[in-house]
Parts: structure tokens; C-alpha cells; sequence
């Protein structure tokens, strides 16, 4: 088993495929754990094969693995945690307890410093049977009654840590040190496996945001904004509307044509920096085409006419480029909600800042 598990990390950070779930489903067919009774503490290589095949995301995988290492280990609590390095504190995203009296409940957060998994890590000790004698200074290992403990990392291709895949229990019968380091290296293909879920997920994640973001102003892009009217249209209380305003920039094509289109970009750049400082954080701010933004707020219906004034101020302003200053003004259309359709809502801004910008050409 130890040259196959081997041979299994070694594709552990590749997409896991078919081919390599049916893999570990020949493995737990050759070995008799499809074919007979599992003893307590061997792994449950049908499940992780079907899991591995099956999986969508980090939690779909972590289920199936911490109900395996439950079975290897024997130990009463397996869980998933993940390391917020910045904020210093490590949570327990996912966790099976099976043991009533001793649990490590998910959303747990506890200090890095303090964590058995970092104490772990720096001394390089992967398992231990006497928590209170060999890392007494822990409190949360005190306040939580934890006395057999193993832990291996979780990590990127590139090393970093992501989090820490562990087991714990209250109680140590046996020889439980022997027992758990047998299957460290099963428990280290699980993290790698893991490991390799969380890149692409990351992955997705940062395509999906660059695809989100119109790269030039930093606004959000075109494609963004039904899909969060829609989302705000329908979990308005009573008393609430949404605001959009639809913003065209007015003679932008001169300045194209006029100063090239550098000039025109460093205005939109501008543009987007001015309306994302406006903007509140939960608010959305948007590029909606060539010059033309869009920014939709929660709010109730009297500050409506202030939110406007407050683009259009954002959008009154001189920029100086190559000792030329060029001057931009905007017109801003604003609509309220009454219905839940969000197109409709855009349309009716758009209608009229379009009737602004008619009205500011029939006064000059």
C-alpha cells in the first residue's frame, strides 16, 4: 500500500480524474474493502475514490476524507482547518465528532500562536498521545481537553500554508501513537489532495473576479449588474428601494479626438477611482460601456436625489494631462425601484440620463 499511496501523491496536485478515482476503487476492491467487513480503523478508499470523482468544491471533498480518517485513526474528532495568517487566528472549517462529551465544533476560532497544529509544525511532531505534558502551554488544548493529537498541513504548489487537516481525542487507549503514525502518510495524500482542490478553487476565484472587474477604472464590469439588481431587488424591506445612476460622460469623443486616446483612458481611470470613493463599500459601481457608468445603492427613497448629486459632483472635475487641462462634466440619470425587474430599472436610469443630456444641450 505504501508504494501506491506514493504513487498517488505524486498526481495528487493534478486534476483528480476518473481514471485516478477508479484507481483507488481497484485498490479498495484488490485490498477486500468492497468485499468484506472494514476493519474499525482502515480507510474507506471506495468512499475517497467516489469522492474524488464526484467533488465540486473543498467542502464536498472534506467530508468523505474526515469520515476515513475517522476509520483509520480511531480518534473521536477529525477535522479540516484553515489558517488566517494575517488575522493570526486558525478556524476549524469542517469537522466529524463522533464521540459525545469531546467535539471540536466548526466555526471555532482560536489564536495561530496558541494551536497545536503551529506548535505542531515548528517542532515538527506530527502525532503525540500526552498533549498536557508535551505542549501544556496551550489553553485551547486545555479548554478543549485534548490528550492524542495528530496534524499534517495543508499546502499550495508553491509551499504556502493553507490550513491543516487533523484528529483528536480526549483519551489515548492502546498503542495509539504506533497505530496513528502508520497511516501519516495516507493523511498526508489526503492534505495533498486537498491542497490540490483549494488551488483551483483559488483559481476559479481570481478568473472569475478578472472577469468581474473592468481592468482600466477598477469598477465592477457590464456583466455583474442584473445579477446583483436582482439579487438587492429581492430582499428589499419595506421601506427600501434601489437607486441606480446611469452616467454618460459628456463630449468624451473630443477628447479623444483631441489629445489621443491616453488622454481618454486616464480620464476613465478618473472616473472610476472618483465613483468607487463615493460609492459605500456595499454599494455597486460599474462600467457599463465605452464612457458610461453605473452606480446602484440600497436606500430608502429621501436620499435618493442626494445619492445622484453626489455622482454628479464626483464626475464635475478638471484633470491636467501634459500641461493641458482638460475639463469633464457627466450627465446622470437616476431611477428608483418599483418592481423587481432589473433590467427595466437600468432602462429607465438610462432613459433619463438621456433626458439630461438633451436638456444641457438645449441650454447651451
Amino acid at each position: 500500500m505504501t508504494g501506491v499511496l506514493k504513487e498517488l501523491a505524486r498526481h495528487a496536485l493534478g486534476r483528480p480524474s476518473a481514471a485516478l478515482a477508479r484507481r483507488l476503487s481497484d485498490i479498495a476492491s484488490a485490498t477486500g474493502v468492497a468485499a468484506q467487513p472494514v476493519p474499525a480503523r482502515q480507510p474507506a478508499l471506495a468512499t475517497v475514490a467516489k469522492a474524488l470523482e464526484s467533488s465540486a468544491d473543498v467542502e464536498q471533498l472534506t467530508r468523505p476524507l474526515l469520515e476515513a480518517l475517522a476509520g483509520m485513526t480511531g480518534l473521536a474528532s477529525t477535522y479540516l482547518t484553515v489558517v488566517h495568517e494575517d488575522d493570526e487566528v486558525q478556524e476549524i472549517r469542517y469537522s466529524r465528532n463522533t464521540r459525545a462529551g469531546f467535539a471540536l465544533p466548526e466555526g471555532l476560532v482560536v489564536p495561530w500562536a496558541d494551536t497545536l497544529c503551529k506548535r505542531a509544525l515548528d517542532e515538527g511532531r506530527a502525532c503525540t498521545t500526552d498533549v498536557p505534558t508535551v505542549w501544556g502551554d496551550s489553553d485551547a488544548a486545555r479548554d478543549l481537553g485534548i490528550q492524542v493529537y495528530v496534524s499534517v498541513p495543508i499546502e499550495r504548489s508553491d509551499g504556502s500554508l493553507w490550513g491543516t487537516l487533523c484528529a483528536a481525542d480526549s483519551t489515548a487507549e492502546g498503542d495509539v501513537l504506533s497505530a496513528t503514525e502508520t497511516h501519516l502518510p495516507t493523511m498526508r495524500l489526503f492534505a495533498r489532495l486537498l491542497g490540490a482542490q483549494v488551488e483551483r478553487e483559488e483559481a476559479l476565484s481570481r478568473a472569475r473576479a478578472e472577469a468581474d472587474t473592468d481592468p482600466l477604472t477598477g469598477c465592477s464590469s457590464r456583466r455583474v449588474v442584473e445579477g446583483w439588481l436582482a439579487v438587492q431587488l429581492a430582499s428589499l424591506t419595506a421601506g427600501e428601494v434601489v437607486a441606480v445612476a446611469y452616467a454618460d460622460l459628456d463630449s468624451f469623443k473630443q477628447i479623444n479626438d483631441r489629445l489621443g486616446h491616453a488622454a481618454g483612458d486616464a480620464v476613465l481611470a478618473e472616473v472610476g477611482r472618483r465613483l468607487r470613493a463615493t460609492a459605500r463599500p456595499h454599494d455597486l459601481v460599474a462600467r457599463v460601456g465605452g464612457d458610461e457608468f453605473l452606480v446602484a445603492a440600497r436606500l430608502i427613497p429621501t436620499i435618493a436625489e442626494p445619492f445622484a448629486e453626489r455622482i454628479r459632483t464626483a464626475l464635475a472635475f478638471s484633470l491636467e494631462r501634459e500641461g493641458e487641462s482638460i475639463e469633464v462634466r457627466a450627465s446622470v440619470g437616476v431611477a428608483t425601484s418599483d418592481g423587481t425587474d432589473p433590467a427595466a430599472l437600468v432602462a429607465r436610469a438610462d432613459a433619463a440620463m438621456y433626458d439630461e443630456k438633451r436638456g444641457a444641450v438645449g441650454r447651451r
